[in-house]
């Protein structure tokens, strides 16, 4: 630690508190974040095709999704984990979904993930020195933002075909698909809501 209590030295191995804690749970709650921001994107043909939308009606969606992410200016560990269990509560209601507009209210409130990385910089910044935050804001960012990429793969590649083709099999393709995209997102759901939770009461 220098004079101002922040850390002078990036150990990635370690998870003391408070510096190295706050810095992975920065990165992981980054992560979550925008896991959930894009849970959507692999999924989007089926989910157009369960509420018959044309493609102009999905590339609004799509706006809305970007655009909540500058409500965000203030942030750390608390509005992080705030903010987690927030987006959590669309994110699960999200295979309620049977209209356009209620994919355009959904895809707005999800989109608020975006602000996540506000949020991880400014909790990085303020636990590590000047001569080091480069070096820890670049892996937080870097470790973060693969949470976009995950979602690509275990929402589209991973937890999709096994609903719709294993625990639906027996149901028609078209029902299987729509009951499928429409589950999967509990999973997500659980995960982040536990993250916001376990970043309030034991971190710095």
């Amino acid at each position: 630690e220098n004079q101002d209590f922040k850390a002078t030295k990036l150990k990635l191995l370690s998870f003391q508190r408070p510096h190295m804690r706050a810095f992975h749970y920065a990165w992981w709650s980054f992560f979550c974040a925008f896991f959930v921001w894009f849970a959507l994107a692999p999924l989007l043909p089926e989910i157009q095709h369960s509420l018959q939308l044309d493609d102009g009606q999905i590339w609004v969606t799509n706006i809305v999704s970007v655009s909540s992410a500058f409500l965000s200016r203030f942030g750390a560990r608390i509005p992080m984990g705030i903010l987690l269990m927030l987006i959590a509560i669309p994110t699960a209601f999200t295979g309620l979904v049977n209209s356009y507009a209620g994919l355009i209210v959904l895809r707005f409130f999800v989109g608020i993930a975006g602000c996540g990385f506000v949020m991880c910089s400014l909790w990085t910044t303020s636990m590590f020195s000047k001569e080091i935050v480069g070096t820890v804001n670049s892996f937080a960012a870097g470790w973060g933002n693969l949470g976009g990429g995950m979602a690509q793969v275990v929402m589209g590649s991973l937890l999709f075909p096994l609903f719709r083709d294993v625990v639906y099999q027996g149901n028609s393709i078209d029902d299987a698909t729509d009951s499928a995209w429409r589950v999967i997102f509990i999973f997500p759901a659980i995960v982040v809501f536990a993250t916001g939770l376990v970043i309030i009461f034991t971190s710095d």
